[in-house]
């Protein structure tokens, strides 16, 4: 584990996908150089898709919130990513109006670049938009983009949050 991590992130690789400079196939490829064996896409996917875990009662509150309000997905993710993930849970689409990765948009959270370029993408300004995520510094970012942001800690909190908000009737 120690040389995958070294492989993937030491050396900036990981960085580099979430930045849009490799294509799905690319990644697979270069993983399979750095590796040392030829890694086959049907292997790596569940793995990478390891690296999303998808919490059920959030996505039921997203599924709520839907109806009403516009949702959308900002990840610091690569571009192989996004096809598992969209491949594995075509649900995400019925939930969220978007789903922006960081590897489409050349910029990673919390750069004040990612806020405005999915802004941007989504068709909303940051006074109307409600930032949510388990990484302090990346709500810092949204913040200092002129973003109302949230730190998200447990679905039941994050249920709190968007009552208080007035995106969740408590139905």
């Amino acid at each position: 584990m120690e040389d995958v991590h070294r492989i993937l992130y030491a050396t900036g690789f990981i960085g580099e996908t979430e930045l849009g400079h490799w294509n799905a196939e690319e990644i697979v490829s270069e993983i399979g150089a750095r590796l040392g064996r030829p890694v086959d896409r049907a292997e790596l996917e569940p793995a990478w898709l390891a690296s999303f875990p998808v919490d059920e009662q959030v996505l039921e509150l997203v599924g709520r919130i839907a109806v009403r309000h516009r949702t959308a997905i900002l990840t610091n993710n690569d571009l192989l990513l996004r096809e598992a993930l969209l491949g594995a849970r075509p649900d995400f689409a019925g939930r969220f109006g978007d789903i922006v990765f960081s590897a489409a948009i050349h910029a990673v959270k919390p750069a004040a670049e990612a806020f405005r370029r999915t802004l941007s993408i989504v068709n909303a300004e940051p006074s109307e938009t409600l930032f949510i995520d388990d990484s302090d510094s990346h709500v810092a970012g949204a913040l200092q983009a002129g973003i109302c942001a949230v730190r998200f800690q447990s679905a039941r909190q994050l249920a709190a949050e968007l009552e208080r908000h007035g995106l969740l009737d408590g139905s």
